[in-house]
Formats: C-alpha cells, sequence, structure tokens
C-alpha cells in the first residue's frame, strides 16, 4: 500500500494537501508513515484546543500553520 493510501486509510484527506505537500508525504518511508498515523490517532483521541486551527496566507492562498488533524 502506498503512502499516501495508508494516511488516507488513516483518515487523511490527500486531496484536501498541496501537490508539494502530497509529493513529500508520498515519499515517506513506512516508519514515518507508521510514526503519522500514530500521532494522528492521538489527535483523534483529544478534543478542545486540539482539533483543529490554521491561519490562511492571503497573498498566496494557502494555510500556514496549520494542525491538520
Amino acid at each position: 500500500m502506498s503512502a499516501l493510501s495508508r494516511l488516507s486509510a488513516a483518515g487523511v484527506d490527500p486531496q484536501l494537501l498541496s501537490d508539494d505537500q502530497r509529493s513529500v508525504l508520498a515519499t515517506l518511508s513506512t516508519e514515518e508513515i507508521d510514526t503519522l498515523v500514530k500521532i494522528k490517532h492521538r489527535f483523534d483521541g483529544a478534543e478542545g484546543d486540539l482539533e483543529a486551527h490554521s491561519e490562511t496566507d492571503g497573498k498566496n492562498n494557502g494555510h500556514v500553520g496549520v494542525i491538520f488533524w
């Protein structure tokens, strides 16, 4: 299973990411993906301030400082 498929199965929607972000994620090792999935599961179990926060960059129409889970 590809890195992006594994992240998608864990509940991370790759379509919400930029092409550059998807490119980087696609190159991660199995161990790195395992770590991201574990972190995501910890965020999933949290509430309140850890749910989701982001700031938009008006110049580039993108997000900066995003917690994506």
